[in-house]
């Protein structure tokens, strides 16, 4: 068993209003989250996090393997997409943008 000791920072990309935590605490328990970073240990930190909580963790490498998963499922599948903003295929910033684009009124992107 590996135990993991860390501090995360977190940026809110244009949610409005209580950023992360609170898209977090209005999340439904069983709700699907996305999960974007390049680096594989913090992508399994995270999921491993957010199934601690409830949540139902779908964790992807690059902005083209979010926007796949997102586009290969039913609109609204996801409740919210976690972001890293340095990834090398596209910035975070970028694709938080093109996700909350997506129709019907896009993600919630933290």
């Amino acid at each position: 068993m590996t135990t993991w000791d860390t501090t995360v920072d977190f940026v809110a990309v244009g949610s409005g209003g209580g950023g992360m935590v609170a898209a977090l605490a209005a999340a439904k328990a069983g709700a699907s989250v996305l999960v974007v970073d390049d680096h594989p240990a913090s992508r399994e930190l995270l999921s491993e996090l957010l199934a601690r909580w409830g949540l139902v963790p779908f964790a992807v490498a690059t902005a083209a393997e979010a926007l796949g998963a997102v586009g290969a499922r039913a609109p609204g599948y996801f409740s919210l997409a976690l972001v890293d903003a340095r990834m090398p295929d596209r910035d975070g910033f970028t694709l938080a943008k093109e996700l909350k684009g997506l129709p019907p009124g896009g993600l919630r992107v933290n």
